[in-house]
């Protein structure tokens, strides 16, 4: 090799070093800040971690309407965020005040509205170290959250005057509101001689009431008899008698029967036949339960409930948007009206008034009110489905209590939904402690949670007028929380006394809903917050409240 070769390698040596050298140096500092900057994420991501959970500590004092709401639920911030601080945050320095104090960089709760919280976290400070060679001394990291409440469950397309908040409450589709006849049942086969008398023809709704009855033109030789009672185009329930045999000059009987629950507890007009050897009395016997359909709670002689007429944000023609809303639940948030309500309930143009017309939106304190109840949109949202939709009790057929699916045959091959308000009651307890009152007597939070993910369960709005005979946009005062069934008021946990067709009643041969009964309760028996994540919707001020993240 010659001397120029061996000068040239040299100074070539050289240069590798050169580069070596400054690629170490660059690679040192990547990894250096790779170092650092990894350090900062996993600070950042517990930063994170404590502002989620003390939005949720906050969100459960969550609505905050008043300024002392706001203090408590900035008070639960503050206690999470310091007893959980993480390294490189001063938690002995906050305050209420300093999360008040309009600056997001030292930590801020921002209340966006009473039901929704921004929880801004104090940053933490990550000192660097490899990258400290490199000018980089530390970072702060920051975080936040947004929690909200909700209620769970769904609002549905009726409304209750403001006298009917709590107990039994029945709607029914007869003209303009009546109460349904018993008329449309046929019997199979009569005796034109034989005929019925009843005392009395009128029993409160959830009783066990005797009744004198008497059999008149019976057949020689006769020693058995039905009562039976039929609801509509349903029945009929039957209760057999016995009495000595007739004869040809002593052919009238008297007897005694006990009429329960499984008559009781579906209000309205009913018809007492008599019935013997499978031959009916010519004529039937109007029997009235529960003052024809008003339940104690109404002025009203044609049921407690009404539908209302809500739009819904994809349209719709009245009918189709009322089964939908029975289905799906409405698809906007209403709230209550500002205090106080307007003369008579009924709301004007002009603000604080919201009407609920088209096009749907949220924030509605005004329902557009229908005394009657449509038949076919009933039937359709409850039961036989619309636009692809199931029926709402068609969701869910098998339930939460253990209870054989009912069946309607002339409307839907789909089984439909049978849960009883009563068996999510804790042992011991009947439906009238929760729905006989609202108001201090009731046991707080006794209620399974499983109640929120049966479709029976649900929100109905309560207006300012008392009385189901009201129409037009009608100012909410409040919800009642209700359960679709004609349980009566001294149902226990496995001990029920609903009707076979549980708060359904058929008519048109079985093809249409006639009438819906629903058992209205204080809200306060509900637990108090949950995380059923079924249905869910913006919180309506009252009854229990999801508490979730939501950004």
């Amino acid at each position: 090799m010659s001397d120029r070769d061996r000068a040239f390698r040299r100074r070539e040596g050289g240069v590798v070093s050169v580069v070596v050298a400054l690629v170490s140096l660059v690679l040192l500092g990547t990894a250096a800040l790779a170092v650092d900057m990894g350090n900062a994420y996993s600070r950042k991501r517990q930063v994170q971690t404590e502002a989620d959970l003390a939005a949720l500590a906050g969100g459960a004092k969550l609505p905050a309407g008043t300024s002392a709401a706001k203090a408590a639920a900035v008070s639960s911030v503050l206690d999470y965020l310091q007893r959980n601080a993480t390294y490189g945050q001063p938690a002995t320095t906050w305050s209420a005040a300093q999360l008040q104090d309009g600056n997001t960089a030292n930590g801020e709760v921002v209340f966006e509205n009473a039901n929704r919280m921004q929880v801004t976290a104090p940053p933490a400070r990550v000192d660097f170290g490899l990258a400290g060679v490199l000018g980089f001394s530390s970072t702060d990291v920051a975080a936040r959250a947004t929690v909200a409440i909700r209620s769970p469950g769904v609002l549905m397309p009726m409304w209750l005057p403001s006298s009917c908040t709590v107990g039994p409450v029945l709607g029914d589709t007869g003209s303009n509101g009546s109460s349904p006849s018993g008329s449309t049942f046929v019997p199979p086969d009569t005796d034109g001689q034989l005929t019925v008398s009843a005392n009395p023809t009128t029993v409160a709704y959830g009783s066990s009431t005797k009744v004198a009855v008497h059999l008149d033109r019976l057949d020689k030789g006769v020693n058995s008899a039905t009562v039976a009672f039929t609801y509509d185009s349903t029945g009929p329930v039957n209760y057999p008698v016995t009495f000595s045999k007739t004869s040809t000059t002593n052919d009238s009987r008297d007897v005694s029967i006990t009429v329960g629950t499984n008559v009781s507890n579906t209000a309205g007009l009913w018809q007492l036949w008599g019935v013997v050897a499978g031959k009916y009395t010519k004529d039937s016997v109007p029997f009235v339960v529960g003052d024809a359909g008003t339940l104690g709670c109404s002025a009203s002689q044609r049921g407690n409930f009404g539908q209302l007429d809500s739009p819904r944000v994809t349209g719709e023609n009245k009918q189709t948007r009322y089964a939908l809303n029975l289905a799906l639940g409405v698809d906007h948030s209403f709230q209550p009206y500002p205090a106080p309500l307007p003369v008579g309930g009924v709301c004007g143009s002009s603000l604080p008034a919201q009407l609920d017309d088209n096009p749907a939106r949220d924030g509605r304190n005004c329902l557009n009110a229908d005394s009657g109840n449509d038949g076919p949109g009933l039937t359709g949202g409850l039961l036989a489905g619309v636009n692809g939709n199931p029926g709402r009790l068609a969701t869910r057929p098998n339930g939460s209590c253990g209870r054989a699916p009912i069946s309607y045959p002339g409307v839907t091959s789909a089984p439909i939904n049978n849960d009883v308000l009563s068996c999510f009651l804790p042992p011991g307890y009947t439906t009238g402690r929760i729905a006989s009152s609202i108001g201090p007597s009731t046991p707080r939070g006794i209620l399974d949670p499983a109640i929120f993910d049966s479709p029976r369960f649900v929100w109905v709005p309560v207006t300012g007028c008392d009385d189901r005979s009201c129409k037009g946009q009608l100012a909410i005062s409040t919800f009642a929380s209700c359960f679709l069934t004609d349980e009566g008021l001294n149902a226990k946990r496995n001990s029920s006394d609903a009707s076979p067709t549980n708060g359904v009643i058929l008519n048109n041969g079985g093809q249409q809903i006639s009438s819906v009964q629903l058992l209205c309760f204080d809200p306060a028996a509900l637990p108090e917050t949950t995380t059923s994540t079924s249905g869910g919707m913006p919180y309506l001020g009252t009854g229990t409240r999801i508490v979730s993240l939501v950004e």
